[in-house]
């Protein structure tokens, strides 16, 4: 998959691209959703990232405990920062 290339090269902006429209195809995988979110987040687009963060738990549902750890984490910290930015 083509995503996987720029996110190894950490192109995040076309790496974004390429996944929103696999999560487009295949709104419920979880994985993909996280990705996205990876990428909304190196780029500084603080809310995109939210919202496929918590769909990545949401369909994700404690099955990859620590990535679901990770992402819980993540979620207080940009929440945090969305608030102190208003």
């Amino acid at each position: 998959i083509l995503a996987a290339i720029y996110l190894d090269r950490e192109d995040w902006q076309n790496a974004g691209v390429m996944l929103l429209q696999y999560v487009a195809l295949e709104p419920d995988h979880a994985p993909s959703h996280f990705a996205v979110a990876l990428c909304f987040d190196n780029l500084g687009d603080f809310d995109r990232a939210l919202v496929h963060y918590n769909r990545f738990l949401e369909l994700d549902d404690g099955l990859d405990d620590v990535r679901s750890f990770q992402v819980n984490q993540r979620v207080d910290s940009l929440e945090r920062i969305l608030i102190e930015n208003q």
